[in-house]
């Protein structure tokens, strides 16, 4: 316990094997267990941790979040019914057996309660029944009620043998009588530690006596907190603290190597393995990679299939779309010539654009929450970053699939396009193309930026850069010729010219015309550098490159921990 800044989270991180290796903090002394030094494998599988956020799916039941952490974490030996029943013991001792058929919800989604969201984080972590139990202020953004229900969940667990450690603020008195241990920290120093019924009695013999019907955590806190309103309040509170740190290293005696035997935790690992085999086991998975796949695309289809709302709006947003664009270019393809063909040279370049937006924003509002999620499973060790990109990818195909050739049927007969099936197909193809590549810039940002925020930043210039150099203005200054090459909507343009105007003849007598047929439009237009295989293939090529780079930023941006602290 401690106030903001004091160091809580850090030594919780420390303890658990969870700091950051981008910390940069240098440490001494050592970490043991039961009086044996800990090493990464052993530790791993004896312990959890429970993060501040709940990062969940909120179309996800109670008893679905928990078994799929048991199915990904328990040993690949242990039969589905011990798992099944391993799950149902704790869903009962963290008592939310009333909503295991509950949606988890989130805040703009209704499901549990914030209280017993908590326990199906707690709970996602018990499964693997872990000797230690970390969390990171387990009450922080419940109400009263909730939070002494969590920690009193928290108090049955310890008495069931296990070690439970967790961060807390500033806790109402009925929390605080619940606490065995005490550790008490100011601007990282130790100030006490010891039992949490003797911390009053501690301060009271240094000359800090607890007023009488007030909450002991308050007055703690009170005595722990730098006090900035002046120069003189900042330094009679530092001094304080100074001096509560002095006078809790002069306590320290033998006492405190009897008090650490007494509290030892459950003995599940009597033998230590050698320092070889942990080093092998913390890179191991509990699930085969192809059970890994299928149980992860399994879980993802849930998620796409209970996400209606989203679904019918991005429904009506294709029907929308392509009625209006149809409507905008009607019948305009059904009598090219020589002097209307810019007209579908317009709509042939906006399609790209229309799809590259509908992607990209689509993504780069929805997976940074989803990656949050994935950062928190794969921390725990769950699941490998490949199978759950490849069960994602997959998964949103079917549903891209349905409202492409919705949007491409509508718009290319009103339109009046190529009459041709091969030509509709093409063009079917070149959008899925198109949306694929789109996807995997918003992929690779949102996989790569710190947050949000600069991800939304960052995209828009991809999509400006891409369309400015697409292909549709012919007359580019020469230092900036190279960058249409490197526009994926010049090959996504180009490829609807040649399904469009290849050996296409305009229905005029050339008499009457300067441009006389589709092959002079496209060399007119400088789209005879690539044929309309070498665009859909070079289309590809950067589809390919930007989904490889955002499962390697996925694997890069995940989870580092430094363990030689």
């Amino acid at each position: 316990m401690g106030p903001s800044g004091s160091g809580k989270t850090t030594l919780l991180n420390l303890l658990a094997g969870r700091l950051s290796a981008s910390s940069n903090l240098n440490g001494s002394g050592s970490i043991t267990i039961n009086g044996k030094k800990r090493n990464p494998g052993s530790f791993k599988k004896l312990s959890a941790y429970v993060m501040q956020d709940d990062q969940m799916f909120a179309e996800l039941t109670v008893e679905e979040q928990i078994s799929i952490s048991a199915i990904l974490r328990l040993p690949n030996k242990v039969s589905k019914a011990e798992k099944k029943r391993r799950v149902e013991a704790v869903i009962s001792e963290l008592g939310l057996s009333g909503v295991k058929q509950s949606f988890i919800g989130s805040e703009t989604k209704r499901g549990v309660s914030g209280g017993e969201r908590k326990r199906v984080s707690i709970g996602t972590e018990l499964v693997t029944d872990p000797s230690l139990l970390f969390l990171d202020e387990p009450t922080s953004g419940l109400d009263a009620f909730n939070a002494q229900n969590v920690v009193q969940t928290l108090v049955r667990l310890a008495r069931n043998g296990r070690a439970v450690a967790m961060t807390v603020h500033q806790p109402r008195s009925n929390i605080f009588s619940l606490f065995d241990m005490l550790l008490l920290l100011s601007e990282g120093q130790i100030v006490y530690f010891g039992s949490a019924k003797d911390a009053l009695p501690y301060f009271s013999q240094l000359g800090y006596e607890c007023p009488e019907h007030f909450n002991p955590a308050d007055y703690f806190l009170d005595l722990v907190s730098i006090d900035s309103r002046s120069p003189q309040l900042e330094r009679n509170s530092r001094g304080r603290v100074l001096y509560l740190h002095r006078s809790y290293n002069e306590a320290l005696s033998s006492k405190e190597g009897d008090m650490i035997k007494q509290n030892e935790i459950s003995p599940k690992i009597e033998e230590e393995p050698n320092q070889e085999t942990d080093v092998t086991d913390i890179h191991k998975y509990a699930y085969p990679y192809w059970k890994e796949f299928f149980l992860l695309c399994n879980r993802a289809s849930k998620l796409l299939v209970r996400e209606q709302g989203v679904s019918i709006i991005s429904a009506a947003r294709t029907m929308i779309t392509a009625i209006l664009l149809g409507l905008i270019w009607l019948n305009k393809g059904r009598n090219i010539s020589s002097t209307n063909y810019m007209d579908i040279e317009g709509i042939l370049f906006f399609i790209p654009i229309n799809q590259s937006f509908i992607s990209i924003f689509g993504t780069i509002f929805t997976f940074p929450l989803e990656r949050s999620i994935v950062l928190r499973e794969r921390a725990s060790g769950m699941y490998r970053v490949s199978p759950y990109y490849l069960s994602k990818t997959l998964v949103e195909i079917p549903r891209s699939i349905i409202f492409l050739l919705v949007f491409c049927a509508v718009l290319y007969w009103m339109v009046g396009l190529r009459d041709s099936a091969s030509s509709f197909f093409l063009f079917l193809v070149v959008n899925f193309l198109t949306s694929l590549t789109a996807e995997g810039i918003a992929l690779t940002v949102s996989a790569g930026a710190p947050n949000p925020k600069i991800a939304s930043a960052i995209v828009p210039l991809f999509l400006v850069v891409s369309a400015l150099f697409g292909g549709y203005f012919s007359q580019i200054p020469n230092y900036f010729v190279w960058l249409k090459y490197m526009s994926f909507m010049k090959y996504s343009f180009g490829a609807f010219m040649h399904i469009q105007l290849d050996d296409f003849q305009f229905q005029v007598p050339v008499s009457d015309c300067t441009v006389c047929d589709g092959n002079q439009v496209l060399s007119t237009s400088g789209m005879t550098d690539f044929s309309l295989g070498g665009n859909i293939g070079l289309l590809v090529t950067i589809m390919m490159i930007f989904r490889i780079s955002a499962y390697l930023m996925l694997r890069i941006r995940g989870p580092k921990y430094d363990r030689n602290l």
